[in-house]
């Protein structure tokens, strides 16, 4: 989602949510928000006073145990000019304390049957886990709601072209095909110590390439385990890059950071500059992510001195898109524009046509943003074309993927299908799971906007599953959309949407 569509998303659900506050239609003034992290519900606190200037608005978190002081006051709140709204937060949810979250439930459950609940404008505030405790715990609550709606978010998706997440810092040989469990261990059989934590490596990059990051957790931590044995520091310090790959991949930026940060340590010991740039170049990229921007530039440019020390022209090219990335979002595009300019003259010198590639794309998304939308389609097509000589099948889903989201953005809802579909279908080949789940995410947005409840929710549920197994959280904002169109179809038709989305996961 676009920062002004984002924008004009909240808006809209403001102005909802005030009016069943309000009591408007007689709705029943109890909203329930669903958010994806808690820094989005600390942010709309800030909101909420400044779109309803004449409420006095309070913040009451479950885990203070005031709920009991809050039902109490939400049965005496005024109905005057500076009636009182309370905005109920905090729900730990399934995974953090389940204890508190299901106890919050049940007591407002209680004040819902006693009538006490049902009437009053109370904002409910939840994450995603739970919004299953609520509706289990307090059903009557949740049936008398007067809206149900999810915060609108902007999810910053990894993107492919200069990620550098298929690079191995051992420069090992890929593996033609991932071993099965059964395979590996046959081969483990016959090798001991450090051979056996190199091949563990190599199969582990071969799962990351397949998108399951789990997997290759599990045997990166025993690589792990082996190279400290012999104090084999470059093997720890590779393993340590691709843990953090791994937590990149599922979206686990603050795990990500951790690892990032002792392969760095470790690869400084060994005096390896060329793979210490590599990881804190990734430690930048997942600041970037996280919105803190001045890390991220901080990170590229120490990544940049080391490359430029060494005469890596490549990776001289590369670390001036990476600070390009950040200064778009800063809206400095004619500084980004320069070190795209920059980067894109050392890719024509060394004649790097994957390179020019990378930097056409990026040149597309810069002319995007400014709402240049013919440049930028022009743009994505000479990347396409590169990519298309080079067979560079990652780059082409993900400026397929890209052209989706920005005929997304102009409304033209009928191409941007045409082009995630293109999107989809490179990420099967590819065996891209990630990728692929955020295209089939995407879609269900698209067919949601054309008023195709079934098909939408067909993506968006296949979009969750596709997430719930690679164990990223994107599965809960996903989650969150399911549930927004689920109770526009019947419960039948429902089931069947969700056997159809297993039928097609299970294959994948």
């Amino acid at each position: 989602m676009s920062g002004d569509a984002r924008k004009e998303a909240i808006k809209k659900l403001l102005a909802s949510t005030g009016g069943i506050l309000g009591g408007s239609g007689g709705a029943n003034r109890l909203v329930v928000l669903r958010f994806p992290n808690v820094e989005e519900i600390q942010g709309s606190l800030k909101l909420f006073p400044r779109a309803f200037p004449r409420i006095n608005w309070q913040g009451v978190p479950v885990r203070t145990g005031h709920l009991t002081n809050l039902l109490r006051a939400a049965t005496t709140m005024s109905d005057g000019p500076m009636r009182k709204v309370s905005v109920l937060y905090d729900f730990p949810g399934e995974v953090d304390d389940r204890i508190i979250s299901t106890m919050a439930a049940e007591d407002l459950e209680a004040a819902a049957i006693s009538g006490d609940l049902l009437g009053t404008s109370i904002i409910i505030a939840v994450l995603s886990p739970s919004v299953r405790i609520l509706a289990d715990k307090a059903p009557t609550l949740w049936t008398g709601k007067g809206g149900y709606f999810a915060w609108p978010t902007e999810v910053h998706l990894p993107e492919s072209d200069d990620s550098d997440s298929g690079h191995s810092p051992l420069d090992e040989p890929e593996l033609s095909d991932t071993p099965t469990e059964e395979e590996t261990r046959a081969v483990l059989a016959d090798l001991k110590g450090r051979e056996a934590a190199d091949y563990l490596l190599r199969v582990a990059r071969s799962h990351l390439d397949g998108g399951d990051s789990e997997q290759a957790r599990l045997f990166l931590l025993r690589a792990v385990q082996i190279y400290s044995e012999t104090a084999n520091l470059e093997g720890m310090a590779a393993a340590y890059h691709l843990l953090g790959q791994g937590a990149l991949q599922r979206g686990d930026h603050s795990t990500a950071l951790e690892w990032f940060g002792q392969a760095i340590e470790s690869f400084s010991i060994a005096d390896d500059e060329p793979h210490m740039s590599e990881s804190i170049a990734q430690k930048g990229y997942v600041h970037y992510l996280t919105g803190r921007y001045e890390a991220a530039v901080r990170d590229f440019n120490e990544a940049l001195a080391l490359d430029q020390k060494r005469g890596d022209k490549e990776r001289e090219s590369a670390g001036f898109r990476k600070i390009a990335m950040v200064l778009e979002l800063l809206k400095r595009f004619p500084a980004a524009q320069e070190l795209y300019e920059k980067s894109l003259a050392i890719e024509q010198e060394l004649e790097n046509l994957p390179g020019q590639a990378r930097v056409y794309h990026h040149l597309g998304r810069l002319n995007e943003m400014q709402g240049n939308f013919d440049e930028a389609v022009e743009l994505y097509h000479r990347s396409l074309e590169l990519k298309e000589q080079e067979a560079d099948r990652p780059g082409l889903a993900t400026t397929y993927h890209q052209l989706g989201n920005l005929f997304l953005t102009r409304q033209d809802y009928e191409e941007a299908l045409v082009h995630y579909a293109k999107a989809t279908e490179v990420e099967k080949k590819i065996g891209d799971r990630q990728g692929r789940a955020r295209t089939q995410a995407q879609m269900g947005l698209a067919y949601r906007e054309l008023g195709q409840v079934e098909k939408a929710l067909y993506h968006l549920v296949h979009a969750y599953q596709l997430f719930q197994r690679l164990r990223s959280p994107l599965a809960g904002e996903v989650l969150a959309k399911v549930e927004e169109l689920q109770e526009m179809v019947p419960a039948d038709t429902f089931n069947k949407i969700l056997s159809e989305a297993s039928a097609t996961t299970a294959g994948i």
